[in-house]
């Protein structure tokens, strides 16, 4: 973890990393006025059978602190079978609201033909999806938006997410949100002292104001640390409510 605050020159991670508590982490939250935290919980690397979090594991942390945690759970690319029935289990009659994807991390592609039964579900029921289609790839090839954008074509209705935002491919990434307004744009650390920055508030403050959002990659990045960076990026002052939550609100249909 600590290699991300370096390579991105975000200082030291937050005690509730190093120490590892939960409590400590609300106690942060509160200090830097966030009132509530997504957790895109992840399903792992490889062939994993099984999640590496659990629906039971997201379901007890949003219990533990109610309505300070928002919970999407990890489905995926390899075990379709398994994924629909844990989204009708746990989305469609359960607590959990959304799904999250990292079909690169398992060596397959967002736009896999296998894929659309889970994206036909999500479109029905109109689950949003935090997919991670840039940035943390093992290869290249699974963050190019052009496989992405097939998916948001066919799906319409379907409100993604985009971790990472499609980096390092931002100016493609940038149109294709233009493009798609059911894509939200997050590249969260990959805007952080990169080359990456600058297009992605100029975006933010112009054709993305309404699909532009706010995310540290914490634990990886001091909670802190990534909420002042933000701060101090240009944002217009009629943009920034957008960037900060206006915008996830709306994705993940949140009542302010």
């Amino acid at each position: 973890i600590a290699c991300y605050n370096e390579q991105f020159g975000m200082g030291e991670l937050d005690p509730s990393v190093t120490q590892q508590s939960l409590e400590l982490c609300v106690q942060e939250m509160d200090a830097c006025g966030i009132s509530m935290g997504c957790c895109p919980a992840r399903w792992g690397l490889g062939d994993s059978p099984t999640p590496a979090v659990s629906p039971e594991e997201l379901i007890s942390l949003m219990n533990a602190y109610p309505g300070r945690f928002y919970g999407a759970m990890a489905i995926s690319a390899l075990h379709v079978d398994a994924s629909l029935e844990m989204i009708t289990q746990y989305v469609l009659n359960g607590p959990i609201k959304s799904v999250s994807l990292e079909p690169g991390m398992e060596l397959a592609h967002v736009d896999d033909k296998k894929l659309y039964p889970v994206y036909d579900l999500l479109s029905e029921y109109e689950i949003p999806i935090f997919l991670m289609v840039g940035g943390s790839n093992p290869l290249l090839e699974y963050s190019n938006p052009e496989n992405l954008d097939r998916v948001l074509k066919d799906f319409p209705r379907m409100t993604v997410i985009g971790a990472h935002g499609c980096v390092p491919y931002v100016d493609l990434d940038i149109f294709m949100a233009f493009r798609r307004p059911n894509y939200f744009v997050c590249p969260d650390v990959y805007i952080m002292n990169s080359p990456f920055c600058r297009p992605y508030v100029e975006a933010a403050n112009q054709i993305l104001q309404d699909q532009f959002v706010y995310g540290t990659t914490y634990p990886f990045i001091s909670m802190k640390s990534g909420l002042e960076f933000y701060k101090n990026l240009p944002f217009k002052e009629e943009v920034k409510e957008k960037v900060f939550y206006k915008n996830i609100a709306r994705a993940l249909r949140l009542e302010l």
